[in-house]
């Protein structure tokens, strides 16, 4: 039944198994032994052909069934038949898992709310809870005045008490509130130094969390939070210093003493520890790796303008300063760029020491403009510190403002100190982003080293030293990472054009090098190209002409055959929208359009070419100068106008099926078949911009070319709106080209995470539902999250102390046994399909959250890894589904296109011209 054995066993030869591990070019004997295992042709047989009778699996799903029940739909549970037939070679991987000792959690954590109520200057008290506008440092602060005040509790002697900064504390043993109508609590009257204020601080119990699950498989997430609280509770009462050994930055611990890189002034780099709990089948385990972040170099503010302004000496600063229209703009937006939003001390007064916010730059102390009204009189800020503090050295320099926009209040920065330790990842250039992802990019072998050695920097031997990790039994922590089980899934063989194939082994990446794409995008009559020069610098002609030519050979090599339609345009980005048109009624198959290095221009070419229908591909101009460069762009060019880079080799079976070549993914595509990916892009931290979200759905059997649909949503909201409008527009694209609809749609979601699970459940899956209302018998969806954001590392240990990342292919499941770290309750795999450029490789997280097909993992394990070869923007394997990172793509371009003025009609437009033609305009 289905495809013959010899079509399946054609795609895979024996000796494609030798590949080598992506960072070893000297194989040593470990690797050598695993590589030169053959691949098991059966088994990819068994999951790509299966027999028909069990190609049905309506008997083991049950849509009654609850949820994270092993029939169920939503969140189906682990359940022994997915998880059969198995495929890939078996290998030992080591992770950066390590594992908590069973036995060694307390019974029962208790659980205590902490609220604080403002005490008036008549001495009642407020009835409004401000906890939670209180900074961690006020909350810390108050925490600690409590405890202060009840010694008596031995909190740090004998009870363990984990604080989580805001307004939640838990301690292994119960404390003696006093207790009244069968509750517990006190409240005391507490201060925090340099505060003239007065607080009264409520502490009540408001649960008991007993642990039942003796293996920690399935702790209940109240209990994960109170763990996760105990891990750095050895740094959490430092963030009242001034200047502590221990930074904590959410789930992230920087140590004074661990190296200090750096970066462009007044910036910092600092490695650090990241660590979290999980539940996994291997029990608790602590998740623990290395990062970096950027910091302030902290110190005198006037230090921080100069480096912020790129000036040499304070002499230089106050002379920029003095000048008739003062501090320049740039400049002075540059140095906003850095100071705003810090916490800054004030030093002329021990009274109002304590941090302060600073909302940016503000005038020259001398200046009117910083006048105000005092005694009846308005003076300036020089003025008023002569009268109140002393005489200002240098008054013509800048002042900050720590009020508000409506009310400033501002502070000669002679008088202000930045504190360290502040950590500014949000608000960086682009040069400096780009040091620090240089500096990440960390080995494998570094990496593991440094997170098993364990010196006094060594967060491990950190916390199985602290009182409080040891109270909650976290410092039974194992000093060695967790090895486990994992398999090297087989990749498939890519066919291009006259039945050329292509064995990218276990390399991750492949040579097109004298192929043609599988089918040509240009069409005879109709491959014209056009070429734009937005705001030209001199000399651009020669570069530009030989750039063409040499386009016009390699797209003829490849079997795109281009041809230059007329000469090229000279252009600014005000009359781009003329030539555009212009191109696009002489037909113009697609239009290069160069922009210089510092333009703006992309968000608003790609607007003007969408909403008139003509696709563009747009080039950096250092590019123009990289003849080999043009390989890449024809990759891209040629998906843009309706061709396909490669196919995966197809099956040669004389069936039915529902579409020639297919693309041997999956039985599934045998059938018309729809794969999604799902994305949202946000703006900055900050800005109150439009998120954009992204939906792409495969127009065809060979998974090549896409159509999506870019909307506008509220800012910052992941979870996307417009799913049942938007799918109803794919659907019937699909079936304009097609003639039918799908009967299978697999749905890859990116950029969600657990907690949100339940809200991409209840909206959006069940608009995807609404929008197959009338076909809901014919039309069966699966949904998978793909999570990148998270800090597993898996590696190969070649048993000598050696780390390298794995092959392409590596994965880990339920069947990696009793040391896996998948979850005990749900579907989930880890996979690495690409080949890491540099540093560490990171997996991506796949969770089935729901089926209405009853997919065997191992089904939908090759299903998303083969696809990562279907990219059509490189010639490499990529790092995770290939749908989701189109919908990456397309909610980026949807931002560039929103940034430049664009409307939600205008997204709707532009994605509507070319929904029906050359759909995968987005690359």
């Amino acid at each position: 039944a289905g495809r013959s054995q010899k079509g399946s066993q054609n795609q895979f030869n024996d000796n494609q198994s030798r590949g080598r591990f992506s960072n070893n070019s000297n194989r040593n004997q470990h690797m050598g032994d695993f590589l030169n295992q053959p691949v098991n042709n059966r088994e990819i047989s068994a999951v790509i052909n299966p027999p028909l009778a069990d190609r049905d699996r309506s008997n083991k799903i049950n849509p009654l069934a609850p949820p994270g029940h092993e029939q169920s739909i939503i969140l189906p549970g682990v359940s022994k038949w997915r998880y059969e037939p198995r495929i890939g070679r078996s290998i030992k991987i080591v992770s950066n898992h390590f594992k908590i000792q069973e036995g060694s959690l307390p019974s029962t954590i208790y659980q205590y709310a902490i609220k604080v109520y403002m005490v008036n200057q008549d001495g009642k008290v407020s009835d409004e809870d401000i906890s939670p506008k209180l900074n961690i440092q006020q909350s810390t602060a108050l925490m600690m005045g409590l405890l202060d005040k009840h010694k008596e509790w031995d909190v740090g002697q004998v009870v363990g008490l984990a604080f989580n900064g805001k307004s939640i504390a838990y301690t292994n043993s119960l404390l003696p509130l006093p207790t009244r109508n069968n509750c517990s609590n006190l409240s005391e009257i507490v201060c925090i130094v340099s505060d003239t204020r007065k607080f009264n601080v409520e502490i009540s119990l408001v649960s008991s969390l007993h642990i039942n699950d003796l293996a920690y498989t399935t702790l209940d997430s109240s209990i994960l939070s109170a763990l996760n609280s105990s891990i750095f509770a050895f740094a959490r009462f430092k963030v009242v210093e001034d200047n502590p050994d221990w930074f904590l930055i959410g789930s992230k611990a920087f140590s004074t003493a661990s190296q200090i890189i750096n970066l462009t002034p007044p910036y910092i780099a600092m490695k650090g520890h990241y660590a979290a709990l999980k539940c996994c089948l291997a029990g608790l385990v602590l998740v623990y790796d290395m990062t970096l972040a950027c910091f302030l170099s902290g110190g005198e503010m006037i230090d921080m303008f100069m480096a912020a302004g790129g000036f040499r000496s304070l002499s230089e600063l106050r002379s920029a300063c003095r000048l008739p229209s003062g501090l320049n703009k740039n400049i002075a937006d540059r140095i906003n760029t850095v100071i705003k939003n810090c916490k800054v001390h004030l030093n002329y007064d021990t009274k109002f020491g304590k941090r302060k916010h600073c909302f940016g730059i503000g005038p020259a102390s001398n200046s009117k403009l910083s006048l105000f009204s005092y005694e009846g009189k308005n003076i300036t800020v020089e003025e008023y510190f002569a009268i109140k503090y002393k005489k200002l050295q240098y008054p013509e320099l800048p002042c900050i403002n720590i009020g508000t926009k409506s009310r400033a209040n501002y502070i000669p920065i002679e008088l202000v100190r930045v504190p360290n330790g502040q950590c500014r990842s949000q608000t960086l250039s682009a040069e400096v982003t780009r040091k620090l992802i240089q500096l990440s990019a960390i080995g494998p072998n570094d990496r593991f080293k440094s997170l098993c050695n364990l010196n006094n920097d060594s967060l491990i031997q950190v916390i199985k030293t602290n009182h409080t990790a040891t109270s909650f039994g976290i410092s039974s922590v194992d000093s060695t990472p967790m090895s486990m089980d994992a398999r090297i899934l087989p990749q498939p063989k890519l066919q291009y054009a006259n039945n050329e194939i292509v064995d990218p082994r276990l390399n991750g990446k492949w040579s097109d090098e004298g192929k043609k794409f599988f089918i040509s995008g240009s069409k005879p009559g109709s491959n014209l190209f056009g070429f734009v020069i937005v705001n030209p610098v001199e000399g651009w002609q020669v570069p530009v002409q030989e750039y063409i030519v040499t386009l016009e050979n390699v797209s003829k090599s490849k079997g795109c055959e281009l041809r230059m339609f007329n000469t090229p345009v000279v252009s600014d980005l005000h009359s781009i929208k003329e030539h555009l048109s212009n191109f696009h009624q002489a037909n113009v198959e697609i239009v290069f359009v160069l922009l210089s290095k510092d333009e703006k221009g992309y968000g608003i070419v790609k607007k003007e070419a969408g909403l008139i229908g003509i696709t563009t591909q747009c080039i950096k101009s250092e590019n123009i100068y990289k003849k080999d460069f043009i390989k890449n762009i024809l990759v891209k060019v040629n998906t843009k106008i309706g061709g396909t880079k490669n196919i995966i080799n197809g099956d040669p079976t004389p069936i039915p099926r529902f579409q020639t070549p297919p693309s041997s993914i999956s039985w599934l595509l045998d059938k018309p078949f729809m794969l999604v990916g799902m994305d949202v892009s946000h703006p900055e931290i900050g800005s109150k911009n439009a998120s954009i979200s992204a939906i792409v759905a495969s127009m065809d059997g060979m998974v090549s070319q896409f159509a999506v649909c870019i909307t506008s949503q509220t800012s910052r909201q992941e979870i996307i709106t417009s799913v049942e409008n938007t799918m109803k527009k794919l659907l019937s694209a699909y079936r304009n080209k097609n003639g039918v609809l799908p009967e299978i749609i697999v749905f890859f979601r990116d950029g969600v995470s657990e907690g949100q699970f339940s809200q991409v459940i209840d909206i959006e899956v069940e608009a995807m539902k609404s929008a197959l209302e009338n076909y809901k018998d014919k039309v069966k969806i699966v949904v998978l999250v793909c999570q990148k954001r998270h800090h597993t590392r898996l590696v190969y240990d070649d048993g000598c102390g050696n780390y390298f990342n794995p092959c392409p292919g590596l994965l880990v499941d339920n069947n990696s046994g009793p040391n896996s770290i998948t979850s005990a309750n749900i579907n989930e795999f880890y996979l690495v399909s690409h080949a890491p450029i540099q540093g560490t490789s990171k997996p991506c997280k796949y969770t089935i959250i729901y089926d209405e097909v009853g997919f065997k993992m191992s089904e939908i394990e090759l299903l998303t890894y083969w696809s990562t070869y279907l990219y059509a923007r490189t010639n490499r394997s990529v790092s995770y589904a290939t749908p989701a990172y189109y919908a990456h793509w397309a909610s980026k371009l949807g931002r560039a296109i929103w940034s430049a003025g664009a409307t939600q009609y205008d997204l709707e437009t532009i994605c509507q011209n070319f929904m029906n033609g050359r759909s995968t305009f987005f690359i």
